[in-house]
């Protein structure tokens, strides 16, 4: 029975010897992109992976193991727990029982499965939005990735290609994937602003459904959803060495990629703006970020369940539209004051390596990406992507608006 508990030391040992390597390619991988963007990578990115890959399988085992061990210890340590005093005695069997218990009923909780969508939204089709279904499959065939199994149009104001991801299959091959639009979005975007955000979510697989960059953003998803799941139920943090285990993944993992995670982004940032023209990226880029943040408080209202008893709301995206299309001047400006204080410290969030992203990206002129005929004006709001607009936003009031439990787009 103690081989349990060696081999778990030892996998213990082999991981911490793993992500002490994963942390050190993980900076030079982000190093030496700053200092020769224009050079490839791939053998240290592939080394990167492989390692990331391994310490990923090992962690997972570890979860088990030291379940595992824990019981292992308490059946051992038996014999010497009843020579003690009684009092003694029961107090180390109570502490062992919840340790073990603890342990085994944290498994279950933290692989439970998450998903990629959680709030109300609006499933469409070739059928229902045909110019924007062609739209997304297009870019995949552009960037050489496998088309999105669905498309949704979410209330809120999100832009991203999102996946299912609760194994280790999800993470390193990929899970169901779905495109997420935010309604909001449109309402101040531009069609032209639409079509490179969009390139830019699929320019970030890199060519492959199973990039570095790809698989390094799903395992991040994944320990994410699984230090979610454990706060769901706060009480397994108490007295639970498998439960600190467990969300102890998230921060290690965290860090380990964090310079790799940044180095993908600007790779997307690049080959979104080889597509459409850097002018244009800088352009949406910078409006997305300044006019989310404006209409943040207005955003939220949208993308929030609607509690018993609280009135409908009118069609609240109505009230957005009157916000877009600001120059870029004033576009500017605002990314300057509501971003300056991020300058210190790029860890803390969206407004520096905004304006990394944006000074990174490349000066040479591109091409301007090209405009299908069925597609809207490029200075048109981006809203006349939507086959039928109004009654969309009509259609997303009504879920919002209906039982705060209804989280599909079904009427």
């Amino acid at each position: 029975m103690l081989f349990i508990v060696k081999l778990n030391l030892i996998v213990l040992g082999v991981g911490a010897i793993l992500a002490g390597l994963c942390f050190y390619l993980d900076r030079r991988l982000l190093q030496n992109y700053k200092e020769y963007p224009d050079e490839t990578q791939e053998t240290a990115e592939f080394v990167y992976l492989s390692f990331m890959k391994t310490l990923t399988v090992f962690y997972f085992m570890d979860i088990f193991l030291i379940t595992i061990s824990l019981t292992v210890i308490a059946v051992l340590s038996m014999p010497h727990i009843f020579s003690l005093p009684p009092e003694l005695s029961l107090l180390i069997l109570v502490g062992e029982a919840l340790f073990v218990l603890g342990g085994i009923a944290t498994l279950p909780v933290a692989l439970k499965k998450r998903y990629a969508d959680t709030t109300a939204y609006i499933s469409v089709s070739h059928m229902t939005e045909p110019i924007l279904s062609k739209l997304s499959d297009e870019l995949a065939e552009r960037f050489d990735i496998s088309s999105v199994d669905d498309i949704h149009i979410t209330p809120g104001a999100e832009i991203e290609i999102a996946e299912d991801v609760n194994s280790l299959d999800n993470i390193f091959s990929g899970g169901y994937k779905r495109l997420k639009i935010g309604l909001s979005s449109l309402q101040f975007l531009t069609a032209s602003d639409l079509k490179v955000l969009l390139a830019r979510q699929f320019a970030y697989y890199d060519g492959s459904d199973e990039s570095a960059g790809i698989v390094i953003k799903r395992l991040n998803q994944r320990f994410q959803a699984i230090a979610d799941n454990i706060i769901d139920y706060e009480i397994l943090l108490s007295f639970n060495p498998v439960a600190w285990f467990a969300f102890m993944g998230r921060t290690v993992i965290s860090n380990i990629t964090s310079g790799y995670s940044l180095v993908s982004e600007l790779k997307a940032d690049v080959a979104a703006a080889e597509y459409s023209g850097t002018s244009r990226l800088k352009n949406a880029l910078a409006r997305y970020h300044v006019e989310s943040e404006l209409l943040k408080e207005t955003i939220n209202t949208v993308n929030s369940k609607r509690e018993y008893g609280q009135d409908d709301l009118g069609n609240i995206y109505q009230a957005m539209k009157g916000a877009r299309f600001k120059t870029s001047n004033e576009i500017g400006e605002m990314v300057k004051y509501l971003f300056d204080d991020y300058q210190s410290d790029a860890r803390k969030g969206t407004g520096h390596s905004l304006k990394l992203r944006l000074r990174r990206l490349p000066e040479k002129a591109v091409p301007v990406g090209r405009q299908e005929a069925s597609e809207p004006d490029i200075k048109y709001p981006a809203y006349t992507y939507l086959n039928d607009w109004l009654t969309t936003e009509n259609r997303m009031m009504r879920i919002i608006g209906s039982d705060p439990n209804l989280y599909v787009g079904s009427e």
